[in-house]
């Protein structure tokens, strides 16, 4: 190892650079300086785009990040954050420039169970001892049914009928 080392250093890596080499047009450095408050660990960094979802989750590569609730008031289900991964590993969660808060979660979250809305869609019906259904003291005449001014087989038998 130390003797591939000796030869990469002392003859290999001379005889590449004189071979493939090029020279700069201008010598002048033209790197600038970074500006302050520019951190480049987290410009340097993978970053992706996320949704989040009702549940405060949002998914990202098979892990499961969960906003805090102190967040609340930036109502953020259904909107986009921003997910950075930086070179040493940590993880970043940002919305619109925020820092966000976050836990990351074991598994996927269980869905909360909605309770179905009980609606009452039978008919009421008075009891037994409601006034409606209790006789009164007078007894009413039973209502005879009264007789059609025109008999049925009357009125049917002076209408044609046309042959379809």
């Amino acid at each position: 190892m130390d003797q591939a080392n000796v030869f990469l250093e002392g003859k290999f890596l001379e005889e590449l650079n004189g071979r493939y080499a090029v020279k700069a047009r201008q010598g002048q450095d033209l790197h600038r300086v970074v500006e302050a408050g520019v951190v480049l660990e987290e410009v340097l960094c993978v970053a992706e785009s996320r949704v989040v979802g009702q549940d405060w989750c949002v998914r990202w590569r098979n892990r499961w990040l969960q906003i805090d609730a102190r967040h609340t008031s930036l109502s953020l289900p259904r909107k986009q954050v921003l997910v950075k991964h930086r070179a040493d590993g940590q993880v970043i969660v940002e919305q619109k420039g925020e820092r966000l808060t976050f836990k990351e979660l074991g598994s996927k979250p269980v869905a909360a169970r909605l309770r179905k809305v009980i609606v009452n869609n039978r008919r009421w019906k008075p009891g037994a001892s409601h006034p409606w259904n209790k006789e009164s003291a007078t007894v009413a005449a039973p209502r005879g049914s009264l007789a059609s001014a025109t008999p049925q087989r009357d009125f049917h038998a002076g209408k044609k009928r046309k042959a379809g």
